[in-house]
């Protein structure tokens, strides 16, 4: 959540030097008091008794969001099967490949493949065509999961061998 708030807060002051302003919609403002919220929760009570709230908030925000800024977590896929905009934020891209290494070459296989800095980042937030971006996802989910969008429906089927309507596979 933190690492997210300075990468906004960044392309925000970005966005304020360059004569635009980025005005946090309801969602926005309902998400931080919800992480406000979070984070004390955290600091009082034990956190295993909050996992389970935690990874559902973290599903709904993710349905919410109009857009993915990430950096290079799995999440990506996650978001990809909404079929919706994602843009990869990778400043220390080389340095991570070097270190780490990636299952695949993210330049040639994400959408827009990784964006290196914020005044790039800035740009592609700023005028990207949604139509444009959400075919860009479709086609990027299509090439990488066979799978995706109707895991219970698919549970269901494998485990009482039935055919629940909407099932992948």
């Amino acid at each position: 959540f933190v690492a997210r708030e300075f990468v906004v807060s960044g392309l925000r002051l970005v966005a304020v030097e360059q004569g635009h302003v980025i005005a946090a919609g309801m969602s926005g403002k309902i998400k931080t008091v919800l992480q406000m919220i979070l984070v004390i929760l955290l600091t009082v009570l034990p956190s295993f008794h909050l996992l389970p709230v935690l990874g559902m908030l973290s599903g709904l925000l993710t349905i919410a969001a109009d857009l993915l800024v990430s950096d290079y977590s799995s999440t990506l896929l996650d978001y990809a099967i909404l079929e919706k905009p994602l843009a990869c934020f990778g400043y220390d891209y080389e340095e991570y490949k070097a270190a780490r290494g990636f299952y695949f070459d993210l330049e040639e296989v994400l959408p827009n493949g990784v964006i290196r800095t914020e005044d790039k980042l800035l740009e592609h937030v700023m005028s990207f065509d949604w139509d444009e971006e959400c075919a860009k996802t479709k086609k990027f989910k299509d090439d990488h999961m066979e799978y995706g969008g109707n895991a219970t429906d698919a549970c269901i089927n494998a485990v009482f061998g039935t055919n629940i309507k909407g099932s992948t596979k």
